[in-house]
C-alpha cells in the first residue's frame, strides 16, 4: 500500500514539473521581432540604396584626373598659352603678344645692359620680332612645364645662330645656346600678367658680345 502511494505521488509531482516547464519555456526562448517592429524597420530604412553603387573601404568612387577639375583645366590653358608664346618667338610673330599678355604685364630678369632688370609688354613685343631676326634659325621650346593655380614654371631651351645685328650688337656668326628658368603668373582672364626670367647672364650675354651688370 505504501509503495503504491509513493508511485502515485511521484507521478503527480512529475506532471506538475512538466506543466510548469511548458508554461515557462516560451518566456525563456529568444524574442522575435513583431510584425509592428518589422513594419517600422522597413519604413525607416533608406529606400534609395543601390547595392550596385556600394564601394569597399579604401576604394575610390571614381578615377581622379587633375585636368578635369576647373583648376586643372586652367593650368592646361596656361601651358597652352606658353606654347603659343614659344611659337611666336620661333615665327617672329609679334602680333600674338597682345593676345597672350595683359596690358599691365611686368617682366623681371637679372640686371643687364640690354633690358635693365624689368620690362613691359612693349619690350616683350619688340623682343619677339628682334630675336628671331637676329637668329634666323631660332628655336625655342619647353624642356619642362609645371603649373599650379595661376602660376606656371618653365625650363626653356633656346638655340640659334647669331647672324644679324641684335640691338646694337654686331653678329658673330656663332651659335647661341642657353637654358632659362621662367615663371609666369596669369590673371583671371588667363593672360600673362607677370614673368620672372632667370638665367646665367655671365654665360648668356657674352654670346651676344654683351656684358652683364656686376
Amino acid at each position: 500500500m505504501k509503495n503504491s502511494q509513493v508511485v502515485v505521488i511521484s507521478l503527480i509531482i512529475l506532471v506538475v514539473i512538466v506543466l510548469i516547464f511548458a508554461a515557462v519555456a516560451p518566456a525563456l526562448a529568444p524574442s522575435q521581432p513583431t510584425a509592428v517592429a518589422q513594419s517600422v524597420a522597413t519604413e525607416t530604412a533608406p529606400s534609395n540604396i543601390d547595392s550596385s553603387s556600394t564601394v569597399s573601404a579604401g576604394q575610390p568612387t571614381a578615377s581622379s584626373d587633375e585636368n578635369t577639375s576647373p583648376e586643372g583645366s586652367n593650368v592646361s590653358q596656361h601651358m597652352e598659352t606658353i606654347h603659343q608664346l614659344e611659337e611666336a618667338f620661333n615665327q617672329g610673330n609679334r602680333d600674338v603678344i597682345a593676345e597672350l599678355f595683359s596690358p599691365d604685364f611686368v617682366g623681371h630678369m637679372p640686371e643687364n645692359d640690354l633690358f635693365g632688370s624689368t620690362f613691359d609688354i612693349n619690350a616683350m613685343t619688340d623682343l619677339v620680332s628682334i630675336l628671331p631676326a637676329s637668329l634666323p634659325n631660332l628655336h625655342v621650346e619647353s624642356d619642362m612645364l609645371i603649373g599650379e593655380g595661376d602660376l606656371v614654371a618653365q625650363r626653356v631651351l633656346v638655340n640659334g645662330d647669331f647672324e644679324v645685328e641684335f640691338f646694337s650688337y654686331p653678329p658673330t656668326g656663332n651659335p647661341i645656346a642657353f637654358t632659362a628658368n621662367v615663371f609666369y603668373r596669369f590673371d583671371d582672364a588667363g593672360m600673362i600678367i607677370e614673368q620672372w626670367i632667370e638665367f646665367d647672364t655671365r654665360a648668356v650675354l657674352p654670346q651676344f658680345d654683351a656684358e652683364a651688370e656686376s
